[in-house]
């Protein structure tokens, strides 16, 4: 039985208890998926080449459908108090590069924040 309009089809799981099942599609009825962003395939608007439709936009600027960057930043004092331990650690020889990273990223952002 397909939804009214356009989007996914009702659909409940199997081996459920009697009457879930109808609750199950009665709650998809009551609140329907939410439409995705149709995005063009690769090649449909052009040539790769071709001259940018947006000459004033910044770089940076979310796209369609994409929620703006959050500010970066780490005020946390429980991820603080994780220090000590991050950097006995990272301080091991068998430390990887990327827990070494991480040391050295919670250090800035430690200092950035005025956290010792």
């Amino acid at each position: 039985m397909p939804r009214k309009g356009a989007g996914q089809k009702i659909q409940t799981a199997t081996g459920q208890q009697y009457g879930e099942a109808v609750q199950q599609e009665e709650s998809q009825r009551a609140m329907p998926l939410p439409r995705m962003a149709q995005f063009p395939t690769p090649g449909q608007v052009g040539p790769i080449t071709r001259a940018t439709e947006r000459p004033d936009e910044d770089l940076l600027t979310p796209g369609a459908g994409l929620p703006p960057r959050a500010p970066s930043s780490v005020s946390n004092e429980a991820i603080a108090g994780m220090t000590p331990l991050m950097e006995m650690v990272a301080s091991q020889p068998f430390a990887s590069a990327e827990t070494k990273k991480l040391w050295r990223q919670l250090q800035i952002s430690n200092s950035v924040n005025g956290i010792q």
